[in-house]
């Protein structure tokens, strides 16, 4: 029997320098290509699954996944700032499966892979697919892992539903995605790059303040240009804070 679960889970800012930006990540995505569109098990050592979100799973003959898989973790642009990432929806199969195992209760939701772990035996290979949430294992020859589409440029680390074009099992590697191609999704990435632009002028401020509470300790700045610099920075972070409610970048959510 064949089972298959899907996890659903006052002041402007300088537009035309975001548009820039956001016409260089466009560059960086044609540019920035996987060196192969199929993966195999004589890969593995090269491979890493590590915070990989499961969206779909169908076991029966196969085992078959639909995964955000990470190709490349980017170092940040500014130090302290969060990591960036090259996403890309990918279909991993295992085929020929036999004594198939799951060791703990998934919940329905986010389902992400911590690790792959491969067992080689005398007369066969256990494959063990470590979550977060639990585990499950069997055996198989090996694996295939097809990359469906172009990678994505991410400041998270899994793709939104709507911009993988939903999901799939399909074990292809040129999957049509319009979406990507729409007015919707070239809107969504401006106000992304809108964000990251702020955030970039918040971090900055805050190490500012930082750098200017040490002048101030050490007596080398004067109290009035520390109290009306301060001030100017205080109200520069709080038109940030303000302007980034509700974004992947407010503070709010961990202050």
């Amino acid at each position: 029997m064949t089972r298959e679960i899907t996890f659903l889970g006052g002041r402007r800012v300088g537009l035309t320098v975001i548009y820039n930006e956001l016409l260089n990540c466009r560059k960086m995505q044609k540019e920035y290509m996987p060196f192969k569109n199929i993966w195999t098990e004589e890969d593995f050592n090269q491979m890493g699954w590590h915070d990989s979100r499961i969206y779909k799973l169908r076991v029966g003959k196969s085992v078959e996944m639909d995964i955000d898989y990470i190709l490349e973790w980017n170092e940040p642009e500014i130090v302290g700032m969060a990591f960036t990432f090259w996403i890309v929806p990918a279909t991993l199969v295992f085929d020929q499966i036999t004594d198939f195992s799951c060791e703990s209760v998934f919940y329905m939701g986010d389902i992400e892979i911590e690790n792959i772990e491969k067992q080689v035996r005398e007369e066969d290979v256990q494959w063990i697919i470590k979550c977060h949430s639990g585990e499950f294992s069997f055996i198989a020859p090996g694996y295939s892992m097809f990359i469906r589409q172009k990678p994505f440029f991410s400041f998270e680390q899994t793709i939104s539903l709507c911009a993988r074009g939903g999901c799939s099992l399909e074990r292809t590697t040129n999957q049509d995605n319009p979406y990507r191609l729409g007015e919707e999704y070239t809107t969504l990435q401006k106000k992304e790059w809108e964000h990251y632009s702020e955030a970039k002028r918040r971090h900055f401020n805050l190490s500012e303040i930082e750098n200017l509470e040490r002048l101030h300790e050490n007596k080398a700045i004067d109290l009035k240009k520390y109290l009306i610099r301060k001030r100017a920075l205080n109200k520069e972070i709080a038109f940030s804070d303000s302007f980034l409610k509700g974004s992947i970048w407010d503070r709010t959510s961990y202050l």
